[in-house]
């Protein structure tokens, strides 16, 4: 629930709601509340132990806020398919999605994702001021390190379509490889 609210809480102000979805989180947290009474009550009517009932409840509040925490660092599992990977950090990162948005107008589901070493959140928040609406196309965005197995596993590269390799800047700004790199058809059993 937790997790559907921040979501909803993320969109932006439109048509009637000019407040926009911001006050979804505090109706998040009192059905929660709701719900904590509603399982004292059973466990209540159910005879059980006042102590299995807190460690039942901290067992589960602890695995939620675990999961919680591991979405909003950016480290979980990409269940997207036929997504555009980008690999890399780099300030032409802002043109190359603008062009992948109006590249996939026409794709129904269209599906962006970015793994670089940066923040999700500061990801995210950066590609929605720098590099416009992005219509019909999900941008999902993960933290990782782009020469790991582990965390191109994590963003499903076997099910890539397209792979950019962007280019690191150096010390003094100037790239030291070229700019991006296309990979067409990604590894298909090897990176599994």
């Amino acid at each position: 629930m937790a997790i559907g609210a921040s979501r909803l809480a993320r969109r932006p102000a439109a048509g009637a709601y000019t407040w926009g979805f911001t006050r979804v989180d505090a109706l998040s947290a009192q059905a929660n509340g709701i719900t904590l009474v509603l399982l004292w009550l059973f466990a209540r009517s159910q005879r059980l132990p006042g102590g299995l009932l807190v460690v039942i409840i901290g067992i589960i509040a602890v695995a939620l806020d675990q999961k919680i925490e591991n979405l909003r660092k950016g480290r979980s599992f990409v269940v997207e398919s036929g997504h555009t990977l980008i690999l890399g950090w780099s300030p032409r990162i802002f043109t190359i999605v603008s062009e992948l948005v109006v590249a996939n107008e026409n794709q129904p589901g269209a599906c962006i994702v970015v793994l670089a070493p940066e923040d999700k959140t500061v990801m995210e928040d950066e590609l929605r001021d720098r590099a416009g609406d992005p219509g019909g196309t999900r941008i999902v965005c993960r933290t990782g390190d782009p020469s790991s197995l582990n965390d191109l596993a994590m963003v499903n590269i076997g099910a890539a379509r397209s792979i950019i390799v962007l280019a690191e800047a150096g010390a003094a700004g100037l790239l030291r490889r070229p700019a991006h790199r296309t990979v067409s058809r990604p590894c298909a059993n090897s990176c599994r």
